[in-house]
């Protein structure tokens, strides 16, 4: 419970750090915010590019879901909430890369370090995931598509559910903050 508090802490401590300095910029259409799922004796599979907005899984049974930027510019912090029914998930662990898997967060595609990635769940059914670059140099900010976190999760019982993106901000490198309309979820039957 403590590292909660103290993770809570650091998400609060950079959300109040990066939001005065934050200018709303326009929306940009094509951007995309995906959720993928996928079980996990088949992880094999796991890629921004195979989509998957459905998998069929047993209670018990651990899924992955990646959290997918699509179409972005110059993607320096993003900040996302995914909403879910807490009494048929369980959400175990969240990560920023997973090497065994061949995932690198596509934060880091042009050599950027990132600092602050925190997957907190800040109520219960809610998720609250947030990652940024060091600096602010455009050269490391990423453009196109590519994973910026996977959650474990456990399916608790037989009952179909939906992981939904309810809140999606992206920022660029010069702190200009696009909130993300284009939100694709998933479901587990």
């Amino acid at each position: 419970m403590k590292n909660k508090i103290i993770n809570f802490l650091i998400v609060l401590v950079l959300s109040m750090i990066l939001l005065p300095g934050i200018t709303f910029a326009d929306q940009n259409s094509s951007t995309t915010c995906s959720l993928s799922v996928i079980a996990y004796d088949s992880y094999a599979d796991f890629s921004f590019e195979n989509i998957k907005s459905q998998v069929l899984a047993d209670p018990d049974e651990i899924i992955y879901v990646a959290v997918i930027a699509q179409n972005v510019t110059d993607l320096d912090t993003y900040q996302i909430e995914i909403k879910y029914n807490n009494e048929v998930i369980e959400f175990i662990d969240a990560y920023e890369d997973i090497p065994t898997m061949n995932v690198q967060n596509f934060l880091k595609t042009n050599g950027g370090k990132t600092i602050g990635f925190q997957a907190l769940e800040s109520k219960s059914g809610i998720i609250n995931i947030a990652n940024t670059l060091i600096g602010d140099d455009t050269v490391e900010a990423p453009e196109g598509s590519g994973i910026i976190a996977v959650l474990k999760l456990k399916l608790l019982k037989n009952s179909q559910t939906k992981l939904s993106l309810i809140n999606v901000k992206f920022l660029d490198s010069q702190q200009n903050m696009n909130e993300i309309l284009n939100k694709n979820d998933v479901i587990i039957n």
